[in-house]
């Protein structure tokens, strides 16, 4: 019996779960690492070519077809991934997809954030807002004045509007970036309590990937948005 199995069958202990889980992971990796292709020993019917000393190989590094490595290495899945996430197991990567790709709780975590932060320059006061001179995140050659504040809020909302159908805007718009809760929207938009989060749910992963990948300035990170 492994060790993920004997975590599991004495009791629901989830952190001696992900530990076990983790220690296998790495016993795994270590024995892939391993040159599995050993070189047989030469036979003695050429002495001189034993009397070589011939320098050894180093053992050529596989990488993996569909870039399991370079995704379960990467930080900022683990940063953002849900430490009891189901699917990813707080690694940030879904390693069961094919291709490996990031989990839905990282886009989601990224979704939060940006809308946040979407929901707090709205809120804030007008004279808030300030008038600064753009050059940091563009090329500096090319300097200018802008209004960051209003301009992340511009690209959340365009982006959000050309990423989703009419439906899933209309949800979007009322119940993230408005008051509406999902007692009076389930009434509205004629769906029951479980197709409705599972909506949420498909609309936030589906937005936080595109907040994140958008090309050239994406809105995630934030800080590097407004040029911090």
């Amino acid at each position: 019996m492994t060790a993920a199995a004997t975590a599991r069958v004495t009791g629901w202990d989830r952190q001696a779960w992900r530990e076990a889980m983790f220690a296998e992971m790495r016993a795994r990796m270590a024995k892939r690492a391993v040159p599995q292709n050993v070189e047989p020993k030469r036979a003695e019917k050429a002495p001189m070519e034993s009397a070589v000393k011939e320098t050894p190989r180093a053992a050529p590094k596989e990488a993996p077809a569909d870039g399991r490595a370079s995704a379960v290495s990467h930080p900022s899945a683990l940063a953002l991934a849900k430490p009891d996430c189901v699917k990813c197991m707080g690694r940030g990567v879904r390693v069961s997809a094919a291709p490996m790709a990031y989990c839905g709780c990282v886009y989601r975590c990224v979704f939060r954030m940006c809308v946040g932060k979407y929901r707090e320059l709205q809120s804030s006061e007008k004279w808030v807002s300030q008038v600064c001179l753009d050059g940091q995140r563009r090329t500096r050659k090319k300097w200018g004045w802008g209004r960051p504040h209003e301009e992340f809020c511009a690209d959340l909302y365009l982006i959000s509007r050309r990423r989703l159908s009419k439906w899933e805007w209309r949800l979007f718009e009322q119940f993230h970036l408005g008051e509406a809760t999902w007692r009076q929207l389930c009434g509205s938009l004629n769906v029951d309590r479980g197709k409705f989060f599972h909506a949420v749910y498909r609309v936030e992963e589906r937005l936080g990937r595109a907040y994140w990948e958008t090309k050239p300035y994406s809105l995630y990170p934030i800080s590097e948005y407004f040029g911090r």
